[in-house]
Order: C-alpha cells, then sequence, then structure tokens
C-alpha cells in the first residue's frame, strides 16, 4: 500500500480502479514521479488502456482523469495508447461527452484502424458525443462507431449533435499557432456526422487518412459537420 500527500493513487484490482487523492499521513511526503505502483510506471508521459492486467487502466475517460491529476497537459504533450481491441464506450445519461479528453496536449493513438475500435451506443437517454477533443494533439489509428440503439428515434433525439468526434475546444494557451491532428482514423456514425469541429483561434486542423461514413437514412449533417466556434 502506498500513500502519499495529495496525491492521486489508482490501482487495479479485480478490474475496479480505486482512486485516493488528498491523503496526508505525518512524515510522509510522497512525489508521483518517484512511484512505481505494482510495476506500473507513472514516471512518464505515455499511457496504456487495456483490459489486459498489464496496464492499471483499462477506461479511456479513468486514464485521462488520471493523467489531468499528475501533468500539466497544457503544457506537456502525454500520450494514451489503446490496444488492439474493442472499447465499448459508457457514459452516465445527459452527460455531454463519453470520453472528455478537452483542448491540451493530450493525444489518443490506436494500434490502427483496423485494430482498435471504440464503440458507444446512442438511447433514448444517453446521446452524448463520444469524444471531445482539441488542442496541440493527435488523435490516431483506430475505429470510432456510433450505433443506433433501438431506443433511439427521432422524436426523442434531444440535440446533443451525437457525433463520434467533436472538436470545438479552446487550450488556454492559443496565443500561438497549434495543431490538431486526426491521422489513420474510421469515424462510422449511425445518427449523426462522424465529426463535428470549429475552427479555433490559431488552430489549424488536419485530417489524414481519414474515412467518414454517415448510415443515417437521410446523412444527416453529413460526412463532416462543420459550424462556427461554440465557446464553451
Amino acid at each position: 500500500e502506498l500513500v502519499s500527500q495529495n496525491f492521486y493513487m489508482v490501482f487495479r484490482a479485480k478490474k475496479q480502479i480505486l482512486d485516493v487523492t488528498n491523503v496526508t499521513i505525518s512524515d510522509f511526503n510522497f512525489q508521483v514521479s518517484d512511484y512505481f505502483l505494482n510495476g506500473f510506471n507513472f514516471n512518464t508521459n505515455s499511457f496504456d488502456v487495456s483490459s489486459n492486467n498489464d496496464t492499471p487502466f483499462y477506461d479511456i475517460q479513468n486514464c485521462i482523469d488520471f493523467v489531468k491529476k499528475i501533468v500539466n497537459v497544457d503544457e506537456i504533450p502525454v500520450t494514451i495508447n489503446l490496444s488492439n481491441e474493442t472499447y465499448e464506450i459508457k457514459m452516465a445519461d445527459n452527460l455531454p461527452y463519453a470520453i472528455d479528453k478537452g483542448a491540451n496536449k493530450i493525444s489518443i493513438i490506436g494500434a490502427g484502424s483496423n485494430l482498435t475500435k471504440i464503440r458507444k451506443y446512442c438511447t433514448a437517454t444517453n446521446q452524448g458525443k463520444i469524444i471531445d477533443a482539441g488542442g496541440d494533439c493527435v488523435l490516431k489509428g483506430f475505429t470510432i462507431e456510433y450505433k443506433k440503439d433501438p431506443s433511439y428515434n427521432n422524436e426523442n433525439d434531444y440535440g446533443s449533435n451525437p457525433y463520434c468526434v467533436h472538436l470545438d475546444k479552446s487550450p488556454r494557451n492559443d496565443n500561438k499557432e497549434y495543431t490538431t491532428k486526426v491521422e489513420d482514423v474510421v469515424a462510422i456514425n449511425e445518427v449523426n456526422a462522424p465529426i463535428g469541429s470549429g475552427l479555433r483561434h490559431n488552430q489549424k486542423l488536419v485530417y489524414k487518412d481519414v474515412t467518414l461514413v454517415n448510415k443515417t437514412p437521410n446523412g444527416k449533417n453529413g460526412a463532416l459537420y462543420v459550424h462556427a466556434p461554440n465557446e464553451a
């Protein structure tokens, strides 16, 4: 067992993540950079997310939340690596995003669009976008699919625009040019446009080897829905 002052601790136990925050014990002042927890190195800017037991993270959002607590992701690049598997994404009803990466220097890199899959179902009560991203980062090497649950229809659509990927946030430091890149990504959506984006101040958006598939009956919002930036 490890304890620390103002330290966010995560470990895997029977595929559950336990978070311990703001734990203070006298005469102890551990630094996160000093620790290898159960063989997992947190003194790194590269983190793996996998269902295998060789990583403490099996949930993408949980890993992002952890990284944001220990790294200044507005200034320091961090890579989250996804493995050769399918990630079934769950989220609470009425939340805007399932994977809230935000506008920062966190990149999400899969094993390849033919190997890594991210999948979520759009239901009558759960219509949040899958990934919200922006900032100086790369989204690369995965297929992301928004499936239509039988409970979802046009009548109960509550206007959240459930994209696979949403690129519409400004980083804290946007006083110089930065690039948001989407590469080797296949985005398939059965309920809306695969990608929605609004170009931000000093932002350069790059799409390379990207396949977009809109499976809605009427091609709702097209393949790439580009809109004016919405300040949140």
